[in-house]
């Protein structure tokens, strides 16, 4: 876990101790709930720190740590884009399974294909405009610019539930 958090971190410190993630039977759980393959980074991250990176990141931009909203709402935000991206006729995406990890100026989703044979892209969803984005940058990238640019001075160790009601 260390070496794969350490990948991340840029060298920028964290609580070792708050960082938690899913089990693989609870990734499986999570997989059903949200209709959604998770492979390759997407489940590294999910099994190490899912849940909490031990301040690494707060719950802006990265969804997934938002301590606030219960399963029910991460389902309902899920669902949310899934209707915005049916609304603008984006039925090419949503065949491989999107699954938003990131809402950047609470209008820009960023999300993944899960069940593209190119998971690892990051893509992204305005809302305003309709239109997606593919962004050229896989997600484990994508944490590494969010983690270089996070400046909670408090070192907060933001946490968040995708699966346990």
């Amino acid at each position: 876990m260390n070496t794969f958090i350490d990948d991340l971190s840029s060298g920028k410190p964290y609580d070792q101790g708050k960082i938690t993630g899913y089990s693989d039977d609870e990734i499986s759980k999570i997989e059903r709930l949200y209709d959604i393959k998770v492979n390759g980074f997407f489940r590294s991250f999910l099994k190490f720190s899912g849940r909490c990176c031990g301040g690494l990141l707060g719950d802006d931009p990265i969804i997934l740590y938002r301590n606030s909203w219960t399963v029910r709402a991460q389902l309902l935000f899920q669902i949310g884009l899934f209707d915005e991206m049916q609304e603008n006729s984006h039925y090419e995406y949503l065949k491989y399974k999107p699954f938003c990890f990131s809402l950047e100026g609470e209008i820009q989703y960023y999300f993944i294909m899960t069940s593209h044979r190119d998971s690892e892209s990051v893509f992204s969803f305005n809302e305003n405009t309709g239109d997606i984005t593919n962004r050229f940058i896989i997600m484990k990238d994508y944490i590494k610019k969010i983690i270089q640019n996070h400046t909670d001075v408090n070192n907060h160790a933001a946490s968040g539930e995708l699966i346990k009601i």
